[in-house]
């Protein structure tokens, strides 16, 4: 035995492009020996458009399971040999690949010798008693579920962090995300209006960007972005040239599927591209994307939308506050409050109180508040508001401050969600505790607090202003992230 004999599965690559060169070598052989002027290594373009007829270049790329470069190439050395021409296609940013006459008639001459040729290498394949091709069929599906790079130890492979966008990323991940972009495409007006301020066009609005970092270097990033209730973007994923196949893409996917759950999205849809992007497509396919009916889309260079569901339906869909959402929502945060507190202070002072501080000027004011973090929960018909919640961010912890409910939203499961996404902003934000006030005379609430993980710090007094009574709550603190991460 070998060299790679000795190394088993670690040289099967190897020991796999050995055999390949050597089919091709003998091919180069067999075919003028039987009197045709053909190069074996041509045979998967050739061939597709021999059977199958003509094929865009991007087709053909993500048919065969080969790179764009690759079968550009190869159609221009058959191009060269006058067996195929190229044309524009119906949409002009599509190159359709076509058999010249002269690649026809060889072609139809082939056939039968491709025939022939098939059942001696199916011969071949018996004489050992080891199927060849469903082995190599299913080491395909295996790699397509995860890829080497996935597959080794996080421990032993390149040590790369995801997290949050920090202020000063902001240059780099533009930098590193027109880089791709002009190297595939054109670079559209929407990519500079989203890549000109990324915290203003993505995070402000509820989004997030997830930064794949080595050491202080930024080595990839993804955005993503609310779009309809229930539903965000997945975009702008790259990865720097000299860190391609690191696994790096796969690891910011897999971020991206838990952030966007995290963020109460029951759907991440994208825009792509099936010949500049034909290898990204296969990845998305293998995290359960499909294709879905094309919509309207601010991307020219989208000719494929792709969608996967990250979380079972629920009765609502969730979105974050917005301003024209403040008229509807200030009557259920009135009557939410109230109910809340009408028996220990009365429901004059309570609803008086209320329209003070919840109407819709102080509501609309949250959503341009730098430190508020704001959610609704709407019905899945009509999206009509069925509830709230509010969160704080502070230095050293957030403070979730309101959770108001409709009458209707009550058994949905709209509270639990809403307090949920607020404590996965608190992680995501690195803050590791969320407290929030309750009173224990109020048994629902105190009752769902607790379920949900909160305990009593400190009873003390709350101050509802100048004149009114100041009744005593409790102080409820969960722990929702390692204090040192």
């Amino acid at each position: 035995m070998g060299f790679l004999e000795d190394q088993g599965a670690l040289a099967l690559g190897s020991r796999l492009r050995r055999l390949v060169e050597r089919m091709y070598a003998q091919g180069a052989e067999v075919y003028p020996a039987h009197g045709f002027d053909f190069d074996p290594r041509l045979f998967p373009i050739f061939g597709k458009l021999a059977f199958q007829g003509p094929a865009s270049v991007g087709e053909v790329a993500a048919d065969l399971g080969l790179s764009h470069p690759t079968v550009v190439q190869g159609a221009a050395s058959l191009e060269r040999r006058g067996l195929v021409s190229s044309r524009r296609g119906e949409d002009a940013r599509r190159r359709v690949l076509e058999l010249t006459p002269e690649g026809e008639v060889l072609s139809e001459r082939l056939k039968p010798f491709w025939n022939v040729l098939r059942a001696q290498m199916e011969a071949a394949e018996r004489e050992e008693g080891v199927p060849l091709l469903p082995a190599v069929e299913a080491f395909e599906r295996a790699m397509d579920r995860r890829s080497f790079a996935d597959r080794l130890d996080r421990r032993t492979a390149v040590e790369v962090t995801i997290g949050p966008m920090r202020p000063e990323d902001a240059v780099a991940f533009r930098r590193l995300t027109l880089a791709w972009i002009e190297a595939l495409y054109r670079v559209e007006p929407s990519d500079r209006e989203q890549l000109e301020d990324p915290y203003a066009s993505i995070i402000r609005p509820g989004g997030s960007i997830l930064i794949a970092r080595h050491g202080d270097d930024l080595v990839g990033g993804v955005a993503l972005v609310p779009r309809a209730p229930g539903e965000v973007e997945l975009g702008k994923m790259g990865v720097a040239d000299e860190w391609s196949g690191q696994g790096i893409g796969q690891r910011l996917m897999e971020a991206s599927l838990l952030r966007a759950e995290e963020m109460g999205a029951e759907w991440v849809r994208l825009d792509s591209n099936r010949a500049g992007s034909a290898i990204a497509i296969r990845m998305y396919r293998r995290f359960g994307f499909v294709e879905i009916p094309p919509a309207p889309t601010k991307y020219e260079r989208s000719d494929i939308q792709m969608a996967r569901r990250v979380a079972e339906p629920r009765a609502f869909v969730l979105r974050r506050l917005t301003v024209a959402d403040a008229e509807e929502l200030a009557p259920i945060a009135i009557a939410s409050f109230v109910d809340g507190w009408c028996d220990f202070i009365g429901e004059d002072r309570a609803t008086a109180y209320a329209e003070r501080h919840l109407n819709p000027g102080a509501l609309a004011k949250l959503v341009e508040d730098p430190s508020a973090r704001a959610w609704v929960a709407l019905s899945r018909v009509g999206h009509r508001i069925l509830g709230f919640s509010h969160l704080e961010v502070k230095e050293d912890h957030a403070h979730f401050h309101r959770l108001y409910l409709s009458r209707a939203a009550r058994g949905t499961g709209a509270g639990t969600t809403l307090l949920r996404v607020a404590e996965a902003q608190a992680r995501w934000e690195g803050l590791g505790e969320m407290r929030l006030t309750c009173h224990p005379r109020n048994p629902r609430a105190w009752r769902f607090y607790e379920r949900e993980g909160y305990a009593s710090v400190a009873p003390f007094i709350y101050d509802l202003g100048p004149g009114e009574p100041r009744p005593e709550v409790h102080l409820l603190a969960k722990r929702v992230a390692d204090p040192n991460p």
